[in-house]
C-alpha cells in the first residue's frame, strides 16, 4: 500500500493565515473593517472554532513526532509487517517476578526470530555468580516489567 505525502503545509502557515481571518472576522464584528461602518456582532467561539483549534493541535502533535514523510515510511512499513516495536533497549534493567520475589537483570542482546523477539538479559546474584536469562515479548507485563513498581503490583495481585 503506498501512501502519498499531504504536502509541505507547515502548522506556522495555517495557523498564520488562521489568525489573519480571525482578526478580520473580529474587526466585523466590532464595525471597523477597512473604514467601512458594518454591524456590530460580539465575536463568539463556535463549536467550529473549537474544532479548528483541536485539528491544529493534533496536527502540531503530528509535527513533533517528525515529518509527514517520516511518518509516511513508518505507516507503510507498519502496513508491510516490516516494522517491529521492542518491549525494551539494549541497557535496560528488567525486573521479573519469580517465587515471590523480584530478580533485577539488565538487558545484553535483542533478537528477532521469526517474527518473535527475544530479550536477552545477565545479573549477577547475591553469590557474585553471572547468570544468563531469555525473555519473549509475550513475557512483558506477565512476569518482566520496566519498573519495579509494576512488578510489585503484579506480585500483589
Amino acid at each position: 500500500m503506498k501512501i502519498t505525502n499531504v504536502g509541505d503545509i507547515s502548522y506556522q502557515t495555517i495557523k498564520a493565515d488562521l489568525e489573519r481571518c480571525n482578526k478580520q472576522l473580529h474587526a466585523l464584528c466590532a464595525g471597523t473593517h477597512d473604514g467601512t461602518a458594518v454591524m456590530s456582532v460580539p465575536p463568539q467561539t463556535t463549536d467550529y472554532d473549537m474544532q479548528f483549534s483541536a485539528a491544529f493541535d493534533e496536527l502540531a502533535a503530528y509535527r513533533a513526532i517528525g515529518t509527514v514523510d517520516r511518518l509516511c515510511e513508518l505507516a507503510e512499513a507498519d502496513n508491510d509487517g516490516r516494522c517491529v516495536v521492542l518491549p525494551c533497549n539494549v541497557g535496560d534493567i528488567l525486573f521479573v517476578t519469580c517465587a515471590m520475589s523480584i530478580m533485577e537483570t539488565t538487558v545484553t542482546i535483542i533478537q528477532i526470530r521469526k517474527k518473535i523477539i527475544v530479550v536477552h538479559t545477565r545479573n549477577i546474584n547475591k553469590h557474585g555468580i553471572a547468570n544468563e536469562h531469555d525473555f519473549y515479548d509475550r513475557e512483558f507485563g506477565k512476569t518482566v516489567f520496566l519498573t519495579r513498581k509494576a512488578a510489585e503490583n503484579a506480585l500483589n495481585e
